[in-house]
């Protein structure tokens, strides 16, 4: 505005020497829009002492355009004092003079300013449309921001809040099935463990029951032997009572052979023989008889001890052979019990394995899954921040359309202030001549 006004100043004393002192007062300007048709302005001039003059003037102008209202009122004055020393007659003759001859020259000028005027409307209504397109712009812009601001952040937050929360609840899921499977995988450790403790033990008393197998074995040979060896004697002293017998009775036989000789040669003999033959026959019978009661005593005595070792040997057989039956039941039970052992061993080992292997399978499932979501996650994070930065970038746009509109409302001001000093001169120029 400063500027139009030196402007303006610096022209008029160009032509007119010391130049008019000029003073307006503008009381309201409103809007961005130039002086349209329909304004009026009162001018009167009075006359001053000394060859000087006095103008002032008023206008008041009609409403503006679509982007605000125009001029209302304003009223300027401005005084012409002339720079004569004495005699005012002459004086005027030569400043009426100097008009004449300044007022081509200033009508040229006029021509320029209004060339100039004409290219300044077409620019400022070139800067209108241009101020209406970036208005329409920023409407646009703002409408998006707030659509973006509104519905964009709060969006991605409910979808990162919801994968969130999906992702707890499946994490605390895998936790509940982690120590269950734990909990599962000590439970059939510790079955593991204690049917492990147990195979020891049925395998010790296997080896217990074959060490003891071994021992009753060597009983039985022993037995046995000592069996085969009372069986000998008992056929040597069945031998040596056979033997007796049958020594008994050739002894008895050659003493009826003796006696019935000495009875056929000795008939005549004495009664003191046959007393002796009587008594040595009663001494060997005596004998006979005595050695037959001793063998037969010794005998009994021997077949009852036999006997009673044999009873003894054949119990103690046959309470062996019993243990030995029981011993291989309880080794064929123990071998039983053991493969059922080593196979439920062998049964939980596979489903250990088996458990450990989906458990490793869910926990890579599970990494893969938590990569995925972490992706994911990461992915919306980039374009939350893809969001942001273009959020950011359209409030930069914002801010520079409100400096550029700022801008050209004070450029629209300066037209506006010069169009109405252009205007003002106008009026006054008509008065000078």
């Amino acid at each position: 505005m400063s500027q139009s006004y030196s402007t303006l100043s610096s022209s008029y004393q160009r032509y007119f020497g010391g130049g008019p002192k000029l003073s307006y007062s503008h009381r309201a300007f409103s809007g961005a829009r130039p002086i349209m048709g329909g304004s009026r302005v009162f001018v009167s001039k009075n006359r001053m002492l000394g060859g000087g003059s006095s103008y002032h003037f008023s206008g008041s102008g009609g409403g503006g355009g679509g982007g605000g209202g125009g001029m209302g009122s304003g009223s300027y004055s401005y005084q012409r004092v002339s720079g004569l020393g004495s005699g005012a007659g002459a004086g005027a003759e030569l400043d009426f003079a100097l008009t004449d001859a300044v007022n081509t020259n200033f009508m040229e000028t006029r021509k320029t300013e209004k060339a100039e005027m004409q290219d300044l409307n077409d620019r400022f209504a070139s800067y209108i449309d241009k101020v209406r397109f970036l208005e329409s712009q920023n409407k646009m812009l703002t409408a998006e921001l707030d659509r973006v601001r509104g519905q964009g952040p709060s969006r991605l937050n409910e979808i990162v809040e919801a994968e969130l929360r999906e992702l707890r609840i499946k994490v605390e899921t895998f936790g509940g099935d982690k120590t269950r499977l734990e909990i599962e995988r000590d439970n059939l450790a510790d079955d593991n463990e204690r049917l492990r403790l147990r195979l020891d033990e049925e395998t010790q008393r296997r080896i217990d029951a074959e060490r003891a197998l071994a021992a009753f074995r060597k009983d039985v040979d022993d037995a046995t032997l000592a069996r085969v060896d009372l069986e000998r004697r008992i056929e040597a002293l069945h031998e040596e009572i056979a033997f007796l017998k049958k020594l008994h009775e050739d002894v008895s036989f050659v003493l009826l052979i003796f006696d019935s000789a000495m009875i056929e040669q000795s008939k005549n003999k004495a009664l003191t023989w046959r007393q002796a033959l009587r008594e040595v026959r009663t001494q060997f019978e005596g004998l006979a008889t005595r050695n037959m009661q001793e063998a037969e005593e010794w005998y009994k005595m021997k077949f009852t001890d036999l006997s009673e070792a044999a009873t003894k040997h054949s119990e103690a057989l046959k309470q062996s052979r019993q243990e030995i039956m029981e011993l291989r039941h309880q080794i064929q039970t123990s071998g039983l019990d053991a493969e059922s052992l080593r196979g439920a061993n062998e049964g939980l080992q596979k489903q250990l394995r088996d458990q450990e292997e989906r458990q490793a399978a869910e926990l890579a499932e599970r990494d893969e899954m938590v990569a995925h979501l972490q992706a994911e996650l990461s992915h919306l994070k980039d374009e939350m921040s893809r969001q942001l930065r273009h959020y950011q970038e359209l409030l930069n746009v914002k801010l520079a359309l409100d400096v550029e509109i700022a801008t050209y409302r004070k450029l629209l001001e300066g037209e506006e202030t010069r169009s109405v000093v252009c205007c003002a001169l106008r009026v006054l120029c008509p008065s000078n001549r």
